[in-house]
């Protein structure tokens, strides 16, 4: 038996080639199932070639439709020969597979359904590119917006003090990046002030007491005054101009976040007339592997760089900076909180420099920042554009162990992004746009 696959427009086709029987069935049944771990969940089975089919086979097909159904995925067949047809008839399953004439229109069937289920399908658009299928669905066409609370350049130079430190009430913010901490009074916080991140409301920080472990803090509770500290945060709205459901084309590897944002940005350009360079992420998406980095010591005065540089400078970034040189995380589920500039097409102002320190020699075409809480791997419950009840079924049912600020070697597999096309920064209560 030969098998062949290949992705298109995020579905799996599997060509069989020979006898599906009890000698082949293992084989084929442990292909499917690396299949279902890459994270493939809809399938095409062409039968084209498939000149034998029998009762094992038939378990084999009948255990990857079990495996998919629950990830609200699909098995269809096509191209299946008049005998294999019989097979599948006489043993019962023919009510249970649905069968096409061939590849072209099974694949047709699977958007059909996904557009019956929507009453706006016409809002969304496909687009595959070098790197995998992008497709859009509009949600609104707000003035996106960023908030940002504190300096950069306090957390930069490591000048955090205690009586630059903001607080705010943990029940007003949904997403955000950035550096903080949890505690009662400044005494108890300050000194491990760590990378923090707010995802759907939730809490995750690690603080820089020298262990390097996450804590979070799931609020149920909306009425509960537990407050926010930080130094420096950036703070994105939790409406999206649109949602994007991405899938690349190699499933089983994923593509770098880097090449995911260069290619959302070179989309916005032909689509979006709001573009204006800047975009904010909320993600929830299958990783391949995760390459993080992370401050080693609280960012406040005592501890600032001898030589009054940057964190960042190469006479201070091993003292102050722990980088993964090895792939942690493989084959995990992420809640990403992001924000990227596409340095050849945003628009300068000085707004800019509240999130970004951007060097007037910088050669890259962008930078990125993004912070991203890790689970085991949890399977899509909706399959939908609906990235709100995704994300917080990740947390409350999805098991934690970990959190990163991620590098942009870091590699995606699938999932559901979040996007607004940044047109204004707010400095706290001061309005500061984008344009000069």
């Amino acid at each position: 038996m030969k098998i062949k696959n290949e992705i298109r427009q995020g579905i799996n086709i599997i060509s069989l080639n020979g006898r599906l029987d009890s000698f082949s069935s293992q084989e084929i049944g442990e292909k499917f199932d690396s299949f279902i771990n890459s994270g493939s969940y809809k399938f095409i089975i062409d039968f084209s070639d498939l000149n034998y089919l029998s009762s094992a086979g038939i378990r084999i097909l009948l255990q990857l439709k079990k495996s998919c159904t629950k990830l609200n995925g699909d098995v269809k067949l096509t191209n299946v020969s008049p005998y294999v047809l019989n097979v599948l008839k006489i043993s019962g399953f023919l009510n249970i597979f649905s069968v096409y004439e061939n590849v072209d229109i099974a694949l047709k069937s699977y958007f059909i359904e996904n557009n019956s289920e929507k009453n706006d399908s016409n809002t969304q658009e496909l687009y595959e590119t070098s790197i995998g299928t992008f497709k859009f669905e509009k949600k609104n066409t707000e003035t996106a917006k960023i908030r940002v609370i504190g300096e950069n350049q306090d957390f930069l130079y490591a000048k955090c003090k205690k009586d630059s430190i903001y607080s705010e009430s943990l029940n007003k913010l949904k997403y955000t990046l950035g550096i903080g901490a949890l505690g009662d009074k400044p005494d108890d916080f300050f000194a491990n002030i760590g990378e923090l991140m707010i995802v759907g409301g939730t809490v995750v920080w690690v603080p820089t007491d020298g262990h390097n472990v996450p804590d979070f803090l799931i609020p149920i509770d909306e009425s509960a005054e537990i407050k926010v500290h930080t130094a420096f945060h950036i703070i994105l709205e939790n409406t999206f101009n649109e949602i994007v459901r991405f899938e690349a084309k190699s499933p089983s590897e994923g593509v770098s976040l880097e090449d995911v944002y260069k290619s959302l940005f070179e989309l916005s350009k032909g689509r979006i007339t709001e573009y204006k360079g800047i975009l904010s992420a909320v993600m929830r998406v299958d990783v391949g592997a995760i390459f993080g980095a992370g401050i080693k010591k609280a960012p406040i005065l005592k501890n600032s760089p001898a030589n009054s540089e940057m964190i960042t400078h190469r006479d201070n970034i091993k003292d102050w900076l722990n980088f993964q040189v090895d792939y942690e995380h493989q084959n995990t589920t992420a809640l990403i909180v992001g924000i990227g500039i596409d340095l050849k097409s945003y628009e300068k102002s000085p707004a800019i420099n509240l999130v970004f320190q951007i060097n007037p020699d910088q050669k890259k075409q962008q930078m990125l920042h993004n912070h991203a809480a890790i689970f085991k791997f949890f399977p899509e419950k909706y399959q939908s554009y609906e990235l709100e009840q995704e994300i917080d079924n990740v947390i409350n049912n999805g098991e934690f162990i970990g959190m990163q600020h991620l590098l942009d070697r870091s590699t995606i597999k699938k999932g559901i992004i979040g996007l607004n096309y940044v047109q204004e920064i707010k400095k706290r209560k001061l309005e500061i746009g984008i344009r000069t």
